[in-house]
């Protein structure tokens, strides 16, 4: 059984009481979870609770992800929470370029490879979000989109004979949150797109590159995703605020 990510993505939709009573609920169960053979558990709360579940949940297997971080190092930033801060609170994880952040804060293509860069120097294994919108799927244009988000985070390793931990997250924006998701046969055509222009771009050492799916994972769209031969793990928001939910995602994968 290959190692399988299960990222889960609380957005705003907790207050800081409800993510720690969330976690101390079901701290047992989390724990127990995350000793499933092949199986990474990464917990992505809001910035305010990070402390707090990292306290909850240290030496064991799960490991946390925050939602984003500034593209800065430590400095004149304000309302930013920089890379280190977080790998200090023990992430070992990050969302970055989540289609959330692309509208709702105008974030580039560039400001978001400049936040990988922040990550992976303080060892966070950056999980890049790319997608394409419903009205670009339409039109075509997924795979164009979708060498436009990558073109400057690939221009970061160029000639590179090693890579660190990097896990790209397709998502497409007409998915999220609403119940449809892309067919199998489509899903499978667009990675086999990514790797291969992974490879292109990057060579051999592409292979090291987590490829993982969000957008509308359930109980029910779960086992058609995770049966993917292409994919390393799944993005999982609506879901993972309900525990039992979460966990029969997990289980899916035997």
């Amino acid at each position: 059984m290959k190692p399988f990510l299960y990222v889960a993505n609380w957005k705003t939709n907790f207050s800081f009481n409800q993510e720690v009573a969330f976690a101390k609920e079901h701290h047992a169960e989390l724990i127990e979870l995350g000793k499933k053979p092949a199986a990474t558990i990464v917990l992505c709360p809001s910035f305010c609770s990070l402390a707090p579940l990292h306290e909850l949940f240290k030496n064991t297997s799960l490991a946390l992800g925050a939602q984003d971080c500034s593209a800065y190092k430590p400095g004149a930033h304000t309302g930013q929470v920089n890379a280190q801060s977080l790998a200090e609170v023990g992430c070992t994880y990050c969302l970055v370029g989540h289609s959330e952040q692309r509208t709702q804060c105008q974030e580039t293509n560039e400001h978001i490879a400049q936040k990988v860069t922040q990550l992976i120097s303080h060892k966070i294994t950056p999980i890049i979000c790319i997608g394409e919108t419903s009205k670009d799927h339409r039109a075509g244009k997924t795979l164009s989109i979708l060498e436009e988000q990558l073109t400057p985070i690939l221009a970061l390793f160029n000639h590179a004979q090693a890579l660190p931990s990097l896990a790209i997250a397709y998502e497409p924006v007409w998915a999220i949150g609403t119940g449809t998701t892309p067919t199998p046969d489509t899903l499978h055509k667009t990675y086999t797109w990514i790797r291969a222009h992974l490879q292109q771009k990057l060579g051999h050492v592409s292979q090291k590159i987590k490829l993982i799916y969000g957008g509308s994972v359930d109980e029910k769209t779960g086992l058609d995703i995770i049966k993917l031969t292409d994919l390393d793990g799944v993005l999982v928001g609506g879901a993972s605020l309900d525990f039992q939910k979460f966990k029969n995602i997990v289980e899916l994968q035997r």
